[in-house]
């Protein structure tokens, strides 16, 4: 018997940096290097069913991240979708970011009023200065950031 209790201390002392190294791996595959600053959302007046989110994303890692999706609760608004003014001589007009924006490593990507910003279309309920919004950012690598934006009031942009 000794023996084999050797022999199992031997391997497991091998197998088990292994198995935490993959592990850690594994649990740590879907956090983001993008982190979310500066975000808050635009409070509705009264009958306004869309709002706007406005935030910056950072990447900090050292390979371009491409986002590919952002999501909301159900509870929150039917669905949410990224989109951006375009600048004419012929004016400004909206529309929906269809290939994936890029976050350049070690930079960032600000969304603001007059460029990008992801709108939150059909809500379920007004959305009132003081609450919060959570909208989760899906990256093409399916890593995650999530973000908890307060709701300002229009005149306090």
């Amino acid at each position: 018997m000794p023996m084999y209790s050797t022999i199992f201390r031997k391997i497991q002392a091998i197998t088990m940096p292994v198995f935490c190294t993959l592990l850690c791996a594994s649990a740590f595959a879907n956090v983001s290097l993008v982190s979310i600053t500066d975000g808050w959302v635009r409070e509705t007046p009264p009958g306004v069913r869309n709002a706007a989110a406005f935030l910056t994303l950072n990447n900090s890692g050292s390979t371009d991240k491409k986002l590919v999706d952002v999501q909301c609760a159900a509870s929150l608004a039917a669905h949410c979708e990224l989109h951006e003014h375009l600048h004419s001589a012929n004016g400004m007009r909206m529309q929906k970011v269809s290939a994936p924006l890029i976050i350049p490593a070690g930079s960032s990507v600000k969304f603001a009023p007059g460029g990008y910003h992801v709108m939150l279309l059909d809500l379920a309920n007004p959305l009132l200065a003081g609450s919060t919004v959570e909208l989760l950012f899906v990256f093409d690598d399916q890593s995650t950031s999530t973000a908890t934006l307060p709701v300002k009031p229009v005149s306090r942009e």
